[in-house]
């Protein structure tokens, strides 16, 4: 999906500012191998869903910060364990732009009635000594949830990253590129797996700061809730 359909130009332009020095301190992935050039952190929110209005609306609420899980079958490389990311600031959590693109992601779900489950991830993928970053190290895969969203921030100086959708007899039944911001890829995780394929650095010298390349997204996971964990203090309406 390309980006400019969700005309966030100033909200954008706003949470690029207000998010660069979180992007910059990223801290990288301890669960990724070393080659991947992998840098997260991760948060947790709600969606209460509200069906009274007859149209999609709702809250979201702030949830308890927990481990991030898998099912080993579904992440061969780092599924069955708990993994313990930085926790994600709130002024990303809470800024409109995610507030915006969270509620699209949750409308395309299906997300309409009772309470969902929201992951959402800050992934830098910054190529490594051997100009090489990998966003999927773990192959073609799902992540054992409704729905993903991946939302493309920046893209510089690196080129590949292509995304693809497979069915479960691991045809290819589409792939795409997120070249500007905000281009994005949403999966129904329930029928479908996705990969994306390594970035490359674009010059072949390694330097400090944005010109070692880089890749920055936003991805977002949505189930709906077992009702297992509730909310901590403090939410925002979404109409």
């Amino acid at each position: 999906m390309n980006g400019d359909r969700f005309a966030l130009g100033k909200a954008f332009s706003r949470f690029r500012a207000d998010s660069r020095d979180t992007w910059e301190s990223l801290p990288a992935d301890p669960y990724a191998p070393p080659d991947t050039g992998r840098y997260r952190c991760y948060g947790r929110l709600l969606w209460q869903a509200d069906a009274r209005a007859g149209r999609f609306r709702g809250r979201l609420l702030r949830a308890p910060h927990l481990p991030y899980h898998q099912k080993a079958e579904v992440n061969a490389l780092a599924g069955g364990i708990d993994r313990t990311f930085a926790p994600l600031p709130e002024h990303i959590s809470g800024s409109a732009l995610v507030r915006r693109l969270l509620r699209f992601d949750l409308a395309a779900a299906g997300a309409r009635h009772g309470l969902w489950e929201v992951d959402m991830h800050m992934v830098r993928i910054a190529p490594g000594p051997g100009g090489l970053g990998r966003p999927a190290p773990e192959g073609v895969h799902r992540d054992g949830l409704d729905a993903i969203a991946i939302h493309l921030i920046e893209a510089s100086g690196v080129e590949g990253g292509v995304s693809g959708v497979f069915d479960d007899e691991g045809r290819e039944l589409g792939r795409v590129r997120l070249t500007h911001p905000l281009d994005s890829l949403l999966v129904d995780d329930r029928r479908l797996r996705h990969f994306t394929t390594p970035v490359r650095r674009r010059h072949t010298v390694v330097a400090p700061g944005p010109s070692r390349g880089r890749r920055d997204v936003l991805l977002v996971g949505m189930r709906r809730s077992t009702g297992v964990d509730g909310p901590t203090s403090g939410s925002r309406r979404d109409d």
